[in-house]
């Protein structure tokens, strides 16, 4: 899998006219300083996209011994296309085009198109013997996010690779990137990449450039599955529909996250979810649909990317339909809901071919999970459970349907099988007449105009919104109780600067903190011939999924070096050095006490080989100081997250300057405390 260590770096917030732009399905994309629409009549935003414009290439190399240049043999179409080679005698370099920056933020999907060839024969080396070719994210100030795979070729003919992929709600930045995919021989040769294409999907659909499969059909002629919501339905989504039904202050996407094994990855990308809810809330803001999936990975597992993904993007919404031992998923629970205050869906699993021996009893437990013990946790922690398993073994009763009719191999779900579970998943998100109402609070916002908000110094009623406004001296303080504070205020292109102040102590000095993604590197070992695992598609399990902070916290970098074939490593970080010796299979607590690793949550480690190594920062998740300049806007400020639960005093500072202008603070208050 991909990295998503900045994931929490940056929370970009759009203008209006990006919110009906995404509707309208308009490219907006800014090439240097110049903001414009897509370059070209059929909607492409890449500039010279088939490299037909001589003069200097906006690609450059991940290291100098890669070559790039415009290349006249055997273009795809035209007179040239790009070549890339790999000039090393061992390493091989990626290399990346200039990216664009989009102002379509938020979430929206994009079509992207390519025409790749493998030319082996040709002189100097490359490492591409099979070459992948990627679309690429990045913050506002070039920070990598993460990238989709378009495709993967080791063709010497030229071979076409699209795919659909969708914008993470932080990215401001996209491009395209070159990378071998496999540990191979040295190979000569080079790569060849031509007619690069581009654009949102609505404009790629408008432009015939691609039209998405049609729904799925029913098997054996069955009728249309059907999935009313039930006045029951959304008991523990009542958070969540309110946000549907009356959008966002300021304007943002809803954020669903999924997580899970290859079940997960079998119900799509979101576009089925996100359609049947628009059915039901038609005037819902834009909804973001992100997951994190590996084959076969159960709930336990989960609980690192829960911890270092999930719980980093703060999001509204968190999808679970996956497998495993009560006791795994009754972990995973208690992760989410001592990290974040998002609402939480548990699905009951579809039907395997394994399961025969008590079908149809949807109360029957198998090694996937126990519907019983299931339904008990979500009660216990509050969380929505989607019936599935009830559901759809009515739906295969009514028409005579067997188990194998809603199956592609032996477990996974079909494509209407899918359809069928995102139907019932997204019947959940209604209006119940069974919420629960007595539960506390776990979002709340404070008005900065609020008695409880101790005010020094001159503060006016600010000319828009609720808002109130200084220029100096003065302060704003504030109790809250919780994990984490946004502020709500506004920009203006000659606002001032606040100073945050967390419990006494300037925020850069707060006990807020919080690991990112744990991220293999790309040249740890892979026996392409084992059996254990499919090592192509699951490079990323063979890891630690999650690691735990201690005491003594300093943000940093963090390395974990394989020293042998038998699980031992080194822990060292960036700034404190050297700080132990461990092992894969055993509890680890670092020399200075900041990093835990349990065992139990790295995966595969008998495949792990002695140079193997994994990355991950240790940040400080605050914001030191806001600064109000900018575009005329009301906009959010992640202020401080990861907090100790507890109690906590905010104070905001401002001095003599420029006019500040502050609305409310959204408090985030999870329902348990961090085990």
């Amino acid at each position: 899998m991909s990295s998503n260590r900045n994931l929490r770096f940056v929370q970009k917030r759009c203008l209006h006219i990006e919110w009906l732009a995404m509707i309208l399905g308009v490219v907006l994309i800014a090439v240097g300083n110049t903001a414009s629409l897509a370059q070209t009549t059929d909607g492409n935003g890449i500039f010279n996209p088939g490299f037909e414009k001589a003069g200097p290439l906006r690609w450059s190399a991940g290291s100098t011994a890669a070559t790039i240049e415009r290349s006249a043999t055997l273009p795809h179409s035209g007179d040239a296309s790009l070549r890339v080679a790999d000039q090393s005698p061992d390493a091989v370099a990626f290399v990346a085009s200039e990216p664009n920056r989009v102002l379509l933020q938020g979430g929206g999907r994009f079509y992207a198109e390519a025409w790749v060839r493998v030319d082996n024969a040709a002189a100097g080396r490359t490492g591409y013997g099979s070459a992948s070719l990627d679309v690429v994210f990045y913050t506002a100030d070039g920070k990598y996010l993460s990238r989709e795979n378009v495709g993967t070729t080791s063709s010497a003919k030229w071979t076409r690779h699209s795919n659909v992929v969708t914008l993470p709600y932080e990215a401001a930045l996209i491009g395209f990137r070159v990378t071998p995919v496999d540990k191979v021989p040295s190979l000569r040769g080079a790569v060849f990449v031509d007619d690069l294409y581009l654009a949102s999907l609505p404009v790629a659909e408008r432009h015939d450039r691609v039209n998405l499969i049609s729904a799925p059909q029913p098997p054996k002629g069955a009728p249309e599955y059907v999935a009313p919501p039930r006045p029951a339905d959304g008991k523990f989504m009542a958070q969540t529909v309110n946000k549907l039904e009356n959008d966002f202050d300021p304007p943002r996407p809803l954020v669903i996250w999924a997580i899970g094994s290859s079940f997960t990855d079998f119900l799509g990308n979101g576009e089925q979810l996100i359609t049947a809810i628009r059915k039901r809330i038609p005037n819902a803001p834009p909804i973001v649909y992100k997951k994190m999936v590996g084959g076969s990975t159960p709930w336990h597992l989960t609980r690192g990317w829960a911890r270092h993904l999930v719980a980093a993007d703060q999001p509204d919404v968190v999808l679970v339909y996956n497998f495993g031992s009560t006791s795994g998923l009754e972990k995973l629970l208690i992760e989410l809901r001592s990290r974040i205050t998002a609402d939480i869906l548990v699905g009951t699993l579809h039907w395997c071919r394994g399961h025969q021996p008590v079908w149809p009893d949807p109360e029957a437990a198998t090694r996937h999970l126990d519907p019983p013990a299931v339904r008990e946790l979500c009660a216990r922690y509050q969380v929505e459970l989607v019936e599935s398993r009830r559901e759809i073994t009515r739906y295969m009763l009514d028409n005579s349907l067997e188990i194998s009719d809603l199956l592609v191999d032996t477990v996974h779900q079909s494509p209407y099988a899918a359809h069928i579970i995102n139907a019932n998943i997204a019947r959940h998100f209604h209006r119940s007449n069974a919420a629960v109402d007595h539960l506390p609070p776990r979002e709340t916002r404070i008005a900065a105009n609020a008695e409880q908000v101790a005010r020094t110094g001159k503060w006016n009623s600010a000319e828009r919104g609720a808002a109130i406004q200084t220029t100096g001296p003065a302060s704003l303080e504030v109790e809250f109780t919780g994990t984490g504070v946004d502020l709500i205020g506004w920009r203006k292109p000659d606002a001032g600067v606040a100073r945050v102040w967390i419990d006494g102590k300037p925020a850069d000095m707060a006990k807020a903190f919080c690991a990112t993604y744990i991220q293999p590197d790309a040249d740890n070992y892979i026996d392409l011939h084992s059996t254990d695992v499919d090592f192509r598609r699951h490079i990323s399990d063979r890891c630690p999924h999650g690691i735990s902070l201690g005491q003594n916290l300093r943000p940093q970098t963090w390395t974990i070096d394989m020293t042998s074939d038998a699980g031992d490593y080194l822990v060292t970080g960036s700034v404190t050095g050297a700080d132990g010796k461990g092992n894969a299979f055993r509890p680890f607590t670092s020399t200075s006490g900041q990093i835990i690793i349990d065992p139990e949550l790295w995966r595969l480690a008998k495949t792990n080989r002695s140079g193997d190594k994994f990355t991950f920062e240790v940040i400080r998740n605050v914001l030191p100081q806001v600064d109000f300049a900018g575009r005329e806007q009301k906009v959010r400020f992640r202020l401080v997250h990861d907090l100790p639960h507890g109690k906590h005093t905010l104070k905001l500072e401002v001095k003599p300057g420029n006019e500040v202008s502050i609305e409310a603070f959204d408090v985030f208050r999870p329902l348990l405390k961090t085990p």
